[in-house]
């Protein structure tokens, strides 16, 4: 999605710059440059900080699958999702690398929902982001896991 947002990032962040820049050569005040400043600091987040921020997360970030539950454990915190009969599991390969995102299972619904867009961006802290693996190197482990996973799924069912 990054085709998406890095356009986006580079508009944003051209305009804050630009209001920021014409709040100061205008002398418009302290508000209209605090207002200004605000949206820079925004955008250098998105443009740029973001990538740093998910490389920082990813070298600190484990997936642990077991036969009943999807473990993300970032750091000191965990985020996890029980793994139920009929449960959706969308996976996307990606060169050498698998992605593989968990979700509740609903007819017609993606588990990428509305948010989805800034899944796997650097934006992962914003709510309702979906429980997922992502970036995963050993494609053919996870995958291996998965088969074995919804075959236990498929014997207790």
């Amino acid at each position: 999605m990054d085709v998406f947002l890095i356009p986006f990032t580079v508009l944003w962040a051209g305009f804050a710059v630009f209001w920021t820049t014409m709040a100061i050569r205008q002398n418009a005040g302290v508000v209209f440059l605090l207002f200004g400043s605000v949206f820079v600091v925004i955008g250098l987040y998105i443009s740029v900080g973001r990538f740093f921020l998910k490389a920082f997360g990813k070298r600190r970030t484990h997936y642990i699958l077991t036969t009943r539950r999807a473990l993300i454990i970032r750091g000191g915190s965990r985020n996890a999702v029980s793994l139920v009969p009929g449960m959706t599991r969308e996976t996307r390969a990606r060169g050498r690398r698998i992605d593989v995102i968990f979700g509740p299972s609903q007819a017609g619904a993606s588990p990428f929902m509305m948010w989805g867009v800034w899944a796997n961006s650097g934006l992962d802290f914003l709510p309702g982001m979906p429980t997922a693996f992502y970036d995963v190197n050993d494609v053919a482990g996870l995958a291996s896991a998965l088969q074995r996973q919804q075959a236990v799924e498929f014997r207790q069912s």
